[in-house]
């Protein structure tokens, strides 16, 4: 077996191990020491042998959520980044869209006190998080600040607008997230108690009036995605599903912190027409998913 296969099957069984303690939180102190020591083993042989999954597990960790070290969400934290190490081992395309380059560094090279100031949050009052991560010229997405705070006003939601360009820094991406705009984004999820993150872009050249990013089960599970797609269709606004955007940075970030699911709204230039109808449809979406 080669080695690839060798650390894909570790993660398996590390897997495995997690869902069994999960499965069965009292099961015994005796059993439950036994599964610890197995995923210790397992973590640490994964660590040494493949510098890949070693980056893999270290990017699907929420830092701040690691730093509070609560043993209340441990399993849940470390099922969650086994399963993104293992999407992230076998599946380039989502590297590829949330801009990992594990041989890399993760810093860009623009210096980080040039960014301390370069975006901008507005607090909401309800439970969600909506994000423009290109709002600056040039590259910017057209009209998306302009919508994005539009909802935010309209539904109560907390705002966080970027203002660096992407030639310079991409906030949608994984080089990003040590930057002072990034890291401030995961603490007012921490401290808002933010249960949402709707990442607002703009396309052309689509059939429909918006297109959905993300992963299923990791970024958001299918019944926030039902509701917001039921929600949209009430208002008329159109709505892919299928397409090939499974959302970036800033969803996968957000959304490996326990309780909080990421989606990436993709508006075209029919869906820009109607902005009524989309505000609507997510103060009805928001509505619905604010209690549960």
């Amino acid at each position: 077996m080669s080695e690839g296969r060798e650390v894909l099957q570790e993660l398996l069984d590390l897997h495995a191990y997690l869902k069994l303690m999960k499965r069965n939180p009292s099961s015994g102190k005796r059993a439950r020491r036994s599964y610890a020591r197995e995923i210790a083993y397992l973590m640490k042989s994964i660590l040494r042998s493949n510098p890949k999954i070693s980056a893999f597990l270290t990017y699907s960790l929420p830092a701040l959520t690691v730093l509070r070290d609560d043993p209340e969400i441990f399993l849940d934290v470390m099922t969650k980044t086994v399963e993104r190490a293992i999407l992230m081992s076998r599946e380039h395309y989502l590297r590829s869209k949330v801009g990992f380059r594990w041989s890399r560094s993760p810093l860009a090279s623009l210096p980080m006190r040039d960014l301390s100031g370069q975006y901008e949050y507005i607090p909401g009052y309800r439970p969600f998080l909506i994000t423009i991560p290109h709002a600056k010229k040039p590259f910017a997405d057209e009209e998306a600040e302009g919508i994005g705070s539009l909802v935010a006003k309209k539904t109560g939601a907390h705002l966080l607008i970027f203002r660096v360009s992407r030639v310079y820094m991409d906030f949608n991406r994984f080089s990003s997230r040590l930057s002072p705009p990034r890291i401030s984004m995961e603490r007012i999820i921490e401290e808002g108690c933010i249960k949402g993150v709707l990442d607002f872009h703009t396309c052309r050249g689509t059939d429909f009036d918006v297109e959905l990013g993300f992963f299923p089960d990791q970024t958001a599970d299918l019944r926030i995605i039902d509701c917001l797609r039921s929600s949209l269709e009430s208002f008329d606004v159109a709505v892919c599903l299928k397409g090939w955007r499974t959302g970036g940075d800033i969803i996968w970030e957000c959304s490996s912190i326990p309780g909080v699911w990421g989606v990436q709204l993709e508006v075209s230039e029919s869906g820009r027409r109607k902005k009524k109808e989309l505000v609507k449809a997510l103060n009805k979406f928001f509505d619905a998913v604010g209690e549960k």
